[in-house]
């Protein structure tokens, strides 16, 4: 059984680890200094995944912003997951809490970026309803089915 919640100070050590997973060298101390600064904005909210021994093996970053020529939308800044867990639901449960808080917020749309190596991440974020809407690879799903909703028109 794994648990999805909102991340805590106490859960900072295992993310570098999971950071190099991906490819990014990040410490510690990093990870701290920038935690400091997210956890009480409002505009971003990290989640992470635990296994029943509390052993987190997955976390999502989601902030929202907004443009002169979108609405209000949420971009996933970075999701990973342990490679012992994959293709268990872990990155779909966060990418659902993530989906959830952006809603909550008042978002109308979601989008993420994923590098172009990646291709099992991209089915995966296919599988989600994700859609690719630019050759960087600039994915992303509205949250009403309603495509048009995230562009000013």
């Amino acid at each position: 059984m794994y648990f999805c919640r909102e991340i805590s100070e106490a859960d900072l050590g295992a993310l570098p680890d999971l950071a190099a997973e991906l490819g990014y060298k990040v410490t510690i101390e990093e990870i701290k200094e920038t935690f400091s600064c997210l956890e009480n904005d409002e505009t971003n909210k990290l989640f992470i995944t635990e296994t029943e021994d509390k052993m987190v093996i997955g976390w999502v970053h989601v902030s929202i912003y907004r443009t002169l020529i979108t609405k209000k939308t949420a971009i996933v800044l970075g999701l990973v997951v342990s490679s012992d867990y994959r293709k268990a639901g872990i990155g779909r449960m966060l990418m659902e809490k993530a989906e959830l808080w952006a809603q909550a917020k008042g978002c109308l749309g979601i989008r993420l970026y994923s590098n172009i190596t990646r291709t099992e991440a991209h089915q995966f974020y296919h599988r989600l309803g994700y859609e690719e809407t630019a050759n960087s690879l600039l994915l992303q799903k509205c949250l009403d089915n309603k495509p048009s909703v995230l562009f000013h028109k």
